[in-house]
């Protein structure tokens, strides 16, 4: 996993995930600011255990034909990449969805 980093003096850089970048408040800032990041609150061991229990949580604030919009970077890197989108890693790329059905299982 690999995160665009803006440094105080303005350089930008592609940095992969690590204990340094981890311990930045920036970047606790920034997981807690994107929901798909929801693991990287946890270490290794809890991370499992919570992302369980929220599946285990009901929906809640959330309806059917409500609308929300999808990072195109959901469907893989390879095919983003592939794209060739102008600021690819400094602008966020979203598709329109809307929730028109619940599929739930069964335990």
């Amino acid at each position: 996993m690999f995160f665009f980093v803006e440094f105080d003096d303005g350089d930008k850089i592609l940095l992969p995930y690590s204990k340094d970048l981890n311990s930045a408040v920036q970047f606790e800032e920034f997981v807690y600011l994107e929901p798909q990041l929801f693991p990287l609150r946890f270490n290794a061991a809890d991370a499992p255990k919570r992302v369980t229990a929220m599946k285990r949580e009901p929906i809640r604030d959330i309806a059917l034909h409500d609308v929300f919009y999808l990072d195109l970077r959901y469907w893989g890197y390879a095919w983003f990449d592939a794209l060739d989108l102008p600021n690819a890693y400094s602008t966020t790329y979203v598709v329109p969805c809307e929730y028109v059905a619940w599929h739930t299982r069964r335990s």
